[in-house]
């Protein structure tokens, strides 16, 4: 036993008062009267909690109440109960010692346990009565058959009430009573939404074929329609709409109006047969022509075989493929009619490689579209005036016309352009009373063997090339600009090649025999040509024989009258570089030749001495060509596809004679240059700077992108005032380039996401989000990757060009978006993984190797989807621009997991940083090396900031925008009854009422995102100053919370949490900004122990009640991201947050402040401490002298300082007492086995 010297210690009621107050009263008269008043409201709670269990019970309620089975309970009794409660509450807290602790167990277990469960019930009465009058009004519209946009609107009404009430239904106590309300409520609903689903379904396609169809947008009208005919159908065989019902007939009353408008304008024909013999026919009979007063579309994709026959079209015939790619066309006994000037023409927009069969067909015109080659077979009896390839037919493949029919066509115009992946045109058959005409620049026209020709006339440079056994009647050059060259190759033994004017560059190719090349007589000056095969006739022509060329016997030579014979060539042409000796890869190097003939762009360590070894370099990938069609003019070489490194040009002329080579020319790498930001939610207040950080980078780099990976909305008064478009301004005057979406962006759903989309000045990508059905973005939706993409408009990925070189650019959005902000139910979020692996294929089917990943789904975010994992599944990515982790990646990361690298960035939050990255590219697209760095656009040197404000952003911001926010910053959120303690030190060091009500703010709006959250955590740093009782002003708000922290929810371990609370109270009583106010839970230490070893309880409010914490056990907390990245030091969070176990939705700390403020009745707060955090050094602890001692077997240990009224009691043993005892009413108390590790003290 320890004991002060002093028996009797005189101490002041003065200095004793806080003591004094915590001393704990044994029983007395009073003491008794008290219980006993409490037994008497206790049992009165009780009996009332007895009779509204049964109010709530629906095998009660069915025998009880069978019209009423789930209506609401005896509303007065609840009430009665809930303030014989609260008054048997108030009465019980007079008690003290284990009465009190009795009776609150009682009232928990007896009373509040019922009005919880009737508090539960009663929600789910109102929520089914929310979805029952919804259902009504459906259920009133499908029954009287209406389909129009009120039916609509009531079947995405009935949606989002279910989905908003639903879950209520399962916080109902017993299965027999959650089974009754989803029988009652859910399942009426979801039949008649059910029943709805159809039509409305059909009614949507409807309204978007009308809206193709005013804008003549054909793919689209027929994807609706198409949609409208498998929409009626699948209802049919499911029975939800049946034959001749009245439900049936609305529906088709209100699709046929705008069916019928298509059905006036065309007719489509599906392909369903994948057998060459038996092709899926249309049409009528070898008897009966069946005839069409509109356009008909005939639709076969891959492997599929379709037939037309014996009809007779007044208007238009368009064949197309779907999307699992192009079929096979038969026309058979069709005439395509033109009417009014309009129809009249077969158009070919893509078919397979056995193409279009035509037999016994009449047109105006044959147009063909296909860019991947076709095959057009013109049989017996097929007339068509004009068959036209336009400029992109065959531009990835081979064209070829043939013609079983002589006449078939009258004229064959070829527009189409030549190309690396062009094969060119071939002509095959008899086209002898057909005139040719060549238009396309760079065209290749190949006559195959025992084809005839009657007339080829060539406008444009082109390649004319006769197989062995073809005859070619007549060869008109009329080249329209200088210079073009016309090549003649193969077997033209029986052409005459008339030229009409001077332009051309004419070249007879190698084992080339023309017939004859003449000068018309209209035709005025010289004409040359270069001749390196056999001319057997030249008049009036000036023919340069090369590498063995010659004029042949059988010819007629005039010297006199204008054939000269040149002798060979034996002089080097000469090369020189136009453009600078430093290129970079991608762009292209212009050089200057005196002759005509070829250039090519060698590496400098190669030493080619012919024309051979030339090609085998280029054979080969190492090199590059160009021909030269007009002496000392401009000629650019590609380098697109090339290394870096140094090169020189050679050049060689047509008699294969090699120059010298050029001076060194350097090609460095593509660089690109990525500005970046996201998370910047509405500060504009560094706005100013920020342009000015872009503009320098800019004139730094122009080979450069500005991108924004999502979240401008929501977390200042700039967002509440302006809804993004103050944001949208300075976005516009910095020039972005592209945006994707974050989560934020949807969180005053689509009609405000809309009006910020519409006056952009640069498109948005978003890949994985589908907006196909949303009401307000639908028309600025574009469900493709776009090469020319229009502001203001939504695409799965753009192609943006920057010095010549593709960049595609594709966003993504978490698909957390769905639960933590407000889409509504016509948005669909999508698999982020399988989306980008669509939109890379996307891109690389057109060529582009560089690919950016513009991404709102976090670095390494818990919440389902992030970066380092789209890195890791999908090949083919080159960089990452990221937000929503609010991730401060001062340098960028780097995944190796594939072939080529991925490049990962994100800028932190608040437009705190401009982030850049520089990055180099190989000729395949390959990142070869890069450098980023975030720009610090707040930093200050002595005291001012290093950027400067750019004038024009600044002048916007104070004029337009700043006055309007410093007004709102006056506005009264709510009242403080009470002074709200914070700041430093009071939030560092303890529990603070302040503390207690920004912890509960965090904890309810968690709880409406994830309903298992039971405890929150928020750093005493976080909370910068207190609060005066009185107005609470917006100011005053985000003076408190300056930060603008979001929210994080984390999942952890009850060790996990406990060695969190162990380090918050590490300093203890030292102020430390990591100490952790909480909600949802309490602990108690001491700060007398040895760091780490100072926690001594900890228990979670579960249910109501509190209890102890399970080491085990895994909970989710909420806290701001801040902390949940290990801020101040929490590395138990941190590695939480790195292994994917934190979720960040993203709400910022201040508004879920003010919004839970705004929340409570009368605006007024009015907290308390309430002893969550409790150190047992300081505080004294009552105890009654009843509980205080133990047994020799088992001795009891009190923490802290405890206070014993030890009035009637002579002696207290078995207990150890780690603090100070303080002892009252009984000075000759004996203390038999008790240790006390504090001093004694006696209070009078």
């Amino acid at each position: 036993m320890r004991k002060k010297k002093t028996k009797k210690l005189a101490i002041s009621i003065a200095a004793m008062a806080a003591v004094a107050a915590n001393a704990v009263a044994v029983s007395n008269p009073a003491q008794a009267a008290a219980a006993s008043n409490a037994e008497k409201l206790v049992v009165k709670a009780e009996k009332l909690a007895g009779s509204l269990k049964w109010q709530v019970s629906y095998e009660y309620r069915k025998k009880a109440f069978p019209k009423n089975e789930l209506d609401y309970p005896n509303m007065k009794l609840f009430n009665e109960v809930k303030a014989a409660l609260k008054a048997a509450r108030e009465e019980v807290k007079k008690l003290k010692g284990k009465e009190r602790e009795v009776f609150e167990a009682r009232l928990s277990q007896n009373v509040q346990v019922y009005v919880d469960r009737a508090i539960s019930y009663i929600d789910a009465v109102s929520a089914g009565k929310k979805i029952e009058a919804k259902t009504n009004t459906l259920r009133q519209l499908i029954s009287s058959n209406i389909i129009n946009a009120k039916t609509e609107t009531a079947y995405h009404d009935l949606t989002k009430e279910i989905r908003r009430q639903s879950p209520v239904f399962s916080k109902v106590y017993g299965v027999s009573t959650r089974s009754a309300f989803f029988e009652t409520y859910m399942k009426p609903a979801q039949q008649v939404k059910d029943t709805a689903l159809y039509p409305i379904s059909i009614k949507i396609a409807t309204d978007r074929l009308d809206t193709a169809l005013k804008e003549n947008k054909l793919d689209q009208a027929i994807y609706h329609k198409n949609r409208i005919e498998k929409l009626l159908s699948d209802g049919l065989k499911l029975g939800v709409l049946k034959e001749n019902s009245t439900l049936l007939k609305s529906v088709l009353a209100y699709v046929n109006p705008v069916k019928s408008q298509f059905d006036k304008r065309f007719v489509v024909f599906n392909a369903n047969s994948t057998a060459a013999d038996k092709p899926t026919t249309f049409g009528g009979t070898a008897t009966e022509v069946k005839k069409y007063d509109q356009t008909i579309i005939i639709i076969a994709g891959k492997d599929q075989y379709i037939k037309l026959a014996n009809a007779e079209v007044n208007g238009n015939i368009i064949i197309k493929g779907n999307e699992t790619g192009a079929g096979t066309v038969y026309l058979e006994n069709v005439k395509v009619n033109k009417v009014n000037n309009q129809g009249g023409a077969i158009v070919v927009d893509d078919v397979a490689d056995h193409s279009l069969h035509q037999k016994n067909v009449t047109a105006e015109e044959l147009k063909v579209n296909d860019a991947n080659g076709a095959n057009i077979v013109a049989e017996e009896g097929t007339k068509i005036k004009t068959l036209n390839l336009t400029e992109t037919a065959g531009t990835k493949g081979t064209l070829i016309l043939d013609s079983k029919e002589k006449g078939a066509y009258e004229v064959v115009s070829i527009g189409t352009k030549g190309s690396e992946p062009s094969k060119g045109v071939e002509l095959k058959g008899d086209f002898s009373n057909t005139k040719v005409e060549v238009t396309g620049e760079g065209s290749q026209v190949k006559i195959t063997k025992d084809t005839v020709v009657k007339e080829i006339e060539a406008k444009t440079a082109t390649k004319i090339e006769a197989e062995q056994g073809s005859k070619v009647q007549a060869i008109n050059l009329v080249a329209e600009k200088a210079g073009q060259k016309i090549e003649l190759k193969g077997d033209l033994k029986e052409a005459t090649v008339t030229v009409k004017n001077a332009n051309a560059q004419i070249v007879v190719a190698k084992d080339t025999v023309v017939k004859e090349i003449k000068k018309d007589s209209s035709v005025t000056g010289s004409i040359e040509v270069t001749n390196n095969g056999t001319i057997q006739t030249s008049t009036g022509v000036t023919v340069i024989n090369k590498d063995g060329g010659k004029t042949g016997s059988g010819g007629t030579t005039d010297n006199s009258g204008g054939t000269v014979v040149i002798p060979p060539d034996t002089t080097a042409p000469t090369v020189s570089l136009v453009s600078g000796n430093q290129i970079t890869l991608g762009d292209d190097i212009v050089v200057r030749m005196n002759e005509l003939g070829t250039v090519y762009l060698v590496p400098s360590n190669e030493t080619p001495s012919n024309k051979s070894a030339l090609e085998t370099l280029v054979t080969n990938g190492n090199a590059r060509k160009a021909a030269v069609s007009a002496i000392n003019t401009d000629i650019k070489i590609s380098t697109t596809g090339l290394t870096s490194g140094t090169y020189k040009v050679y050049a060689v002329d047509i008699a294969g004679n090699v120059s010298n080579p050029t001076e060194i020319v350097t090609l460095t790498p593509f660089e690109l240059t990525i500005m970046h930001t996201n998370d910047t939610h509405a500060h504009l207040d560094n706005i100013a700077r920020r342009i000015t950080a872009i503009k320098q980078v800019r004139q730094a780099h122009p080979n450069s992108l500005l991108l924004d990976a999502g979240d401008v909305f929501t977390g200042t008064l700039y967002f509440n005032e302006f809804n993004g478009l103050a944001d949208l301004e300075f976005m516009n005057l910095a020039k972005y380039d592209a945006m994707t979406f974050g989560n934020h962006e949807f969180d005053k759903g689509t009609a405000t996401l809309a009006n910020f989309v519409k006056d952009a000045k640069f498109p948005f990508v978003s890949a994985n989000v589908d907006f196909s059905k949303d009401a307000n973005l639908k028309a600025r939706f574009n469900n493709s990757v776009s090469s020319n993409p229009e502001n203001g408009q939504i695409y799965n990925g753009i192609i943006k060009k920057v010095n010549g070189e593709k960049i595609g650019i594709f966003g993504l959005t978490t698909a957390e978006t769905e639960v933590i902000s407000s889409p509504g139910d016509d948005v669909v979020f999508e698999n982020y993984i399988e989306e980008a692996k669509e939109a890379v294929k996307a891109f690389e089917a057109q060529g582009v190797n560089k690919i950016i990943a513009l991404t709102h789904i976090g670095f390494d975010d818990g919440g389902g989807d992030n970066d380092l994992t789209l890195a890791k599944e999908v090949e083919g990515i080159d960089i990452i621009v990221g937000g929503h982790s609010h991730t401060t990646l001062a340098k960028p990361v780097v995944d190796t997991t594939g072939e080529e690298p991925t490049i990962i960035v994100q800028a932190n939050e608040y437009s705190k940083y401009l982030g850049t990255l520089d990055v180099e590219f190989d000729k395949n697209g390959k990142v070869i090396g890069h450098d980023g760095k975030l720009i610090d656009i707040d930093k200050k040197v002595n005291n001012a900031y290093e950027l400067q404000d750019d004038p024009e952003a600044a002048q916007i911001l104070a004029t337009k925008y700043k006055p309007k926010v410093e007004e709102k910053q006056n506005t009264i959120v709510g009242q403080a009854a009470v002074d709200l303690i914070g700041g430093n030190p009071p939030a560092r060091v303890g529990e603070t009422n302040l503390g207690n009500l920004i912890t509960d703010a965090m904890l309810a709006k968690a709880k409406t995102i994830n309903p298992n959250t039971v405890i929150a955590l928020q750093n005493g740093g976080g909370i910068r100053a207190t609060v005066p009782a009185g107005n609470i002003t917006l100011a005053k708000i985000l003076e408190v919370m300056p930060f603008g922290n979001s929210l994080g929810i984390m999942r952890l371990t009850g060790a996990e949490i406990k060695e969190a609370l162990e380090f918050s109270v590490k300093d203890v009583p030292k102020p430390f900004g990591g100490f952790l106010q909480v909600s949802g839970m309490k602990f108690t230490y001491d700060s007398r122990k040895l760091v780490g070893e100072r926690v001594l309880t900890v228990e979670v409010n579960e249910g109501g009640k509190y209890v102890p914490l399970d080491p085990s056990k895994t909970y989710v907390v909420a806290t701001n991201t801040f902390t949940a990245k290990g801020g101040d030091g929490y590395t138990m969070f941190e590695k939480a947050y790195k292994e994917g176990r934190v979720s960040e939705p993203g709400y910022v700390d201040w508004e879920m402040f003010k919004d839970y403020i705004t929340a409570q009745p009368n605006q007024t707060v009015n907290p308390s401490v309430e002893g969550r955090i409790v150190d047992v050094a300081t505080a004294i602890m009552p105890v009654n002298a009843a509980d205080f001692s133990g047994t020799a077997e088992s001795p009891k240990v009190h923490n802290g300082n405890v206070s014993v009224d030890v009035t009637g009691v002579s002696k207290l043993e078995y207990a150890t007492v780690k603090g100070d005892l303080y002892l009252k009413g009984n000075t000759d108390i004996v203390l038999d086995h008790v240790t006390v590790e504090g001093e004694t003290y006696f209070i009078d």
